[in-house]
Order: structure tokens, then sequence, then C-alpha cells
């Protein structure tokens, strides 16, 4: 439905962060990815005792898949995708990631992590670059 109509008739893929498994250690970002794509619908998990998603589009969304792994071994633990929205305008004011960065709407970008729970919208055709 809303991320059809919002994103085309092509064919759309679901991405997700792989587990909400780690080490307990000290992990290291390597291998980032960055999705080309123009827009994607990013849908939140509501804790329903029935399975109840959020979904919604901002402009101006970068998405990236990263390698988590573990500082000693080199052992990769996890791989998560992580979103950054560059154009904050559309955010209310009272949203926590706005609160956290103590930024106003507009005023700058907030990146996050994805969990095991959320699901990302694209268009199949686009690729990463």
């Amino acid at each position: 439905g809303f991320s059809k109509a919002l994103l085309g008739k092509n064919l759309l893929s679901v991405l997700t962060t792989e587990s909400g498994r780690g080490s307990g250690t000290n992990l290291l970002i390597q291998n980032i990815k960055q999705f080309n794509v123009k827009k994607l619908v990013a849908c939140h998990e509501f804790f329903f005792p029935f399975a109840t998603y959020f979904c919604h589009s901002l402009p101006s969304t970068h998405l990236y898949r990263i390698t988590l792994v573990e500082v000693e071994t080199g052992v990769p633990i996890n791989k998560v995708l992580a979103i950054c929205h560059m154009d904050t305008s559309g955010i209310p004011a009272d949203h926590i990631s706005l609160r956290v960065l103590n930024l106003s709407p507009g005023q700058g970008e907030a990146c996050h992590w994805m969990l095991e729970t959320d699901l990302i919208w694209i268009d199949e055709g686009e690729s990463m670059v």
C-alpha cells in the first residue's frame, strides 16, 4: 500500500538489520556501503500485542549498511542499517532525535541505527554506490 504508492510500481525490496546481536565488547565500524536511493520508506514497529508498524518517508535521507566487527578478533558480529536524515525540517520539534542532538527542525542532520524489527523499503532497481 503506502510503500508502493510512494516508491512507484517497480519491484520493491525490504531491508533490515541482521539481528540485535552484539558482543559485549568494543566494536569497530567497517565496510560502510551507501545505497543510491532517492526515496525510501522506513517502518518502525509499535509494541502492541499484534504486529503494527508506523511507516514514513522523509526527504533527503541517506541509507547505509555497516558491518560491525570485534576490535580484538576482527570477527564480524552484525550487519546493521543506519539512516541519516539530511533535512530535519519535517521532524517535529519535540521528537526525541532532535532533543538528544539539541537541534531544532531544519537545523542539522540526524542519523540513527535501525533495529532488526525496523523495515526499510526501497526500489529494487536502485543500487548501492
